[in-house]
Order: structure tokens, then sequence, then C-alpha cells
């Protein structure tokens, strides 16, 4: 099973809009996935703080999270989530929804780490 997060602008879940500013969002949409179903959805309440990356890469990591799918991501960020064992997906938009069926459709782009 993958576990995901997604940065979005509302606590409504798969319907909430993907934030565009990874790591000040307030709040992650979290699926459990098989393959390319579903299973389970939760929204964790994140509190942005002047950590800002370095706290929600823990926070995610810390909460299993395997996978990001972003609508995009500085450097930093990516490097810090690499660093924690998580696979970092760029180019999300529309609903959290949207972004978890783009992923799955190959249409969101795989970024590696980068030197800062």
């Amino acid at each position: 099973m993958t576990r995901y997060a997604i940065p979005i602008t509302s606590p409504e879940g798969l319907s909430s809009p993907v934030k565009e500013h990874f790591a000040k969002s307030e709040y992650f949409v979290i699926l459990e996935a098989e393959e390319d179903k579903i299973v389970s959805v939760d929204v964790l309440h994140n509190v942005p703080s002047e950590e800002g990356e370095k706290k929600a890469a823990d926070f995610l990591a810390d909460n299993g999270v395997n996978v990001v799918l972003a609508g995009s991501i500085g450097p930093c960020m990516k490097s810090i989530l690499h660093d924690r064992g998580v696979k970092v997906f760029m180019g999300a938009e529309g609903t959290a929804e949207d972004a978890f069926k783009d992923h799955m459709a190959g249409k969101l782009m795989e970024v590696q780490k980068t030197g800062f």
C-alpha cells in the first residue's frame, strides 16, 4: 500500500483544490491506495512555522507518507523529502482527486533530488 500526501487549500479532502505553495500548506490530504484504488482518505492539519520546509517534510514523513503530489515544490523541500525517502511528483492541479487520477495516468513528473 502506498501513502500519498497532497497539499490542499481547505479541509474538504478529495474535493479540496491543490495548494500551490507546498511548504506553507495548512492542510494535506493523505490517501492510502493499492495500485490505482483509494482505500482511505484523511486530512491532516499542518501548523506552518518559521521552519516551514523542514517541518512540513518531517511532518509528512513522520505520518508514513511515501509519495507527495504537488503543483510545484522548491529545491530545498525536494531535497528534504528525498532524504526522508519520499518520492515527489509535480504538476498537480485541480482538486486532490484530480491530482491522484493524473498521477495514476502518468501525467505528473517525478522530480529527483537537486542540490541548492
